[in-house]
């Protein structure tokens, strides 16, 4: 239900992306005929219903299709990656610090956020679909029995009809009240075929079906209403479009009749049900617009249609995610494709080559998760031969990748080329979740830009990546939100005999101690730490 949940609140913020960007069109629109601003909410409510779209550079759309994005391994924190940066690292920011508020406890508060919202959503959807299904489901019962009009096809006459109404689905009828004048039921008529000749019966109860599974956005029910209003403006003009001046008022004064009655129903198009004074304002004003301003407004309306149809491409910077939970490690997963001019690229690499009888001096140990030797969790190394990643399986510590990083960048490579000589940048890693670690240089305490790089467990896939200082804070800020009070524990590296065969990893905590060898059963040979 929670990823259910979730799906809705992408579709949400794509629909109210639409919505805004049709509210600001509708006002340039204003002064065409109604029918483009009407095609464009129906667009709107595509873009509230399909979770599918084209990526294209000329997307109108300011986030990205899967903004929120929940973890396809753990039950952790949904990441949020719109594609604007300051939203991102916002969101992001907060959803970490509340996974990182209850450390000891075995469910995340974003978690449990998550799932109390998916109740209240779901308890919201039925509650509104019910009450509204119910009252199209009596007044259809009701108007059932109405009278047919004499000489009328699929015309029907009922006291249980307050204002003139298309019913079915499949079969559509008008139901009109009685007591019209004879001469405004030509009009009331016309108008009333006219919505069911463009199915607009259908149009509105996928629309309004739209705003029940959104009921909690505002948005999606200002572009009801909004959508609603054009609708029957653009049937309205198209019922007059042959009619002149005194013919239109009489439609108009035929609009007023039922001004303020109301249905009763949300998805039922009626005549002069709402928006009174703006249609007949509308229908007065209408004239047949010119040709080139006819063709002006359709080729806006179909490059509008394009934009908002598809969703931008995604650029590396949003692609990659950060989730994590308060029970568990920070967990990094990669949705889209990397872009390569913006210096996020797939590079080849070797393996790091290591010998069991070799000295385990130079080797440093960069990241060591609290929750060590715990399902998940990771250990990073580096020495001479390169980065090793270990993961913890809940009694052991497996090995799970290395890199030879002089291989991939030579300022690795220099740093251990210039000895003790060597005074240049530090080089460090993040690791977390089991799947992923951040690693590079740091110069005065800040990350270097050109030497970062963020190396997936899962897939074996090494990036340089621009947005690794970024990931390397996070990395941190849930490490310190796991790990208690300072010095109840700590991790350090150590070999008996100073070979790298028999370095372990010595974890202290509470006054207990636990060693867990990293290279048993070498032998002293030489060989490579695969994934």
């Amino acid at each position: 239900m929670t990823d259910l949940f979730i799906s809705v609140l992408n579709l949400t913020l794509a629909g109210s992306a639409a919505a805004v960007i049709v509210l600001v069109l509708r006002l340039l629109l204003r002064r065409v005929p109604g029918i483009y601003s009407y095609f464009l909410w129906i667009f709107v409510f595509f873009r509230f219903l399909s979770p599918f779209s084209v990526e294209t550079a000329l997307s109108l759309f300011p986030v990205s299709r899967q903004a929120v994005e929940p973890s396809p391994a753990y039950e952790l924190i949904p990441s949020v990656h719109t594609g604007i940066s300051a939203v991102d690292e916002t969101a992001n920011a907060a959803l970490v610090s509340a996974a990182g508020a209850n450390p000891a406890g075995s469910v995340s508060p974003v978690q449990v956020m998550f799932a109390a919202a998916a109740l209240i959503w779901t308890a919201g959807v039925l509650l509104i679909g019910a009450v509204q299904l119910w009252r199209l489901i009596r007044f259809l019962r009701n108007v059932r029995t109405g009278v047919r009009m004499e000489g009328e096809e699929k015309v029907r006459l009922s006291e249980w009809a307050q204002v003139p109404a298309v019913v079915g689905i499949l079969r559509p009828e008008v139901v009109l009240p009685y007591g019209i004048p004879e001469k405004d039921r030509g009009y009331i008529l016309a108008h009333e075929r006219t919505h069911i000749a463009r199915k607009d019966h259908l149009v509105k109860a996928i629309c309004f079906a739209a705003a029940v599974i959104h009921w909690f956005n505002p948005l999606a029910w200002i572009s009801y209403e909004r959508m609603c209003l054009d609708m029957e403006v653009s049937c309205d003009e198209k019922t007059v479009a042959n009619m002149d001046l005194e013919k239109r008022k009489e439609y108009g004064t035929a609009l007023l009749q039922f001004a303020g009655r109301r249905s009763g129903l949300w998805i039922s198009p009626a005549f002069g049900e709402s928006h009174t004074r703006e249609r007949v304002r509308r229908v007065l004003k209408f004239r047949r617009p010119k040709a080139w301003a006819a063709a002006a407004a359709g080729i806006c309306t179909v490059l509008a249609g394009c934009g908002l149809l598809t969703s931008p491409e995604p650029d590396m910077a949003s692609a990659v995610s950060i989730i994590g939970g308060a029970d568990g490690p920070t967990s990094v997963f990669v949705a889209g494709k990397m872009m390569e001019d913006e210096g996020e690229i797939s590079i080849s690499y070797e393996p790091a080559s290591w010998a069991g009888t070799e000295a385990a001096e130079g080797i440093v140990l960069d990241a060591a998760d609290p929750a060590l030797p715990e399902e998940g969790s990771v250990a990073v190394l580096h020495g001479p031969r390169g980065v090793f990643v270990f993961c913890g399986t809940g009694e052991e510590l497996l090995q799970a990748a290395s890199v030879d990083m002089a291989g991939v960048d030579e300022q690795y490579r220099a740093m251990y080329e210039g000895g003790q000589e060597y005074g240049g940048p530090v080089f460090a890693a993040r690791g977390g979740g089991g799947n992923a670690v951040v690693m590079g240089f740091m110069e005065n305490g800040e990350w270097m830009e050109d030497h970062m790089y963020l190396l997936l467990l899962e897939t074996g896939e090494l990036i340089r990546t621009q947005n690794g200082a970024r990931l390397a804070e996070i990395f941190d800020s849930m490490t310190a939100a796991a790990g208690g009070e300072e010095g109840e524990r700590e991790e350090r590296l150590v070999s008996e005999t100073g070979l790298l065969q028999d370095l372990m990893l010595e974890i202290t905590e509470n006054g207990e101690t636990a060693k867990y060898p990293l290279f048993p059963g070498s032998s002293g040979e030489t060989g490579r730490l695969s994934e």
